[in-house]
């Protein structure tokens, strides 16, 4: 049996879970109507390819490639599924991929600036982007795209976000850089 230690820093309580979610599939709308309407379509060519020539094999042929949009639309679906975001009390973590998969952390105090945008559908959906500016090289933008209540979830990013950097002291310095020193 593994048996694992963590460390608290002075004052700080253990990490907790805060939210989990991940994008809506209405990302994928353009994807299912595109496919969808390639699918009828070549079930409408292999219909009428039977009816113009009836001792031709062509139009059988055609109609079972209809099952292709249905399998990439079912591949889209898979993989905006696999995103999923965590928020817990000291980091945000990212994990996308079906068969491999990539997990990404982002510390909470290195998130410098949120903001929510919200496309018209979005705000008749409910969702939004969730967008944080950050200091992190690998991660200097992130985006936690087309979720519901994105307000509350900013709001609790936020309030975790100060929470972190008062524990671990950290504070933000902007440098102008405009004026010299004589």
């Amino acid at each position: 049996m593994i048996e694992e230690k963590v460390e608290l820093e002075a004052g700080s309580a253990p990490e907790s879970k805060l939210w989990r979610g991940g994008p809506s599939q209405i990302l994928n709308f353009w994807v299912y109507v595109g496919n969808a309407l390639l699918g009828l379509l070549m079930i409408v060519a292999g219909v009428g390819l039977n009816v113009l020539m009836p001792d031709s094999l062509w139009g059988y042929y055609l109609m079972p490639l209809a099952l292709l949009p249905m399998v990439h639309a079912g591949w889209s679906w898979l993989v905006l599924s696999a995103q999923t975001y965590e928020l817990s009390s000291q980091r945000i973590r990212f994990k996308s991929g079906v068969l491999a998969r990539r997990t990404d952390d982002l510390e909470l105090y290195r998130v410098r600036d949120l903001t929510i945008e919200q496309p018209l559908v979005y705000r008749m959906l409910g969702l939004g982007n969730l967008v944080m500016e950050t200091s992190d090289r690998s991660h200097p933008r992130m985006v936690i795209p087309a979720v519901p209540e994105p307000q509350a979830l900013l709001d609790m990013v936020r309030e975790n976000v100060e929470e972190r950097r008062r524990v671990t002291r950290t504070r933000e310095v902007d440098f102008d850089g405009g004026d010299e020193v004589a």
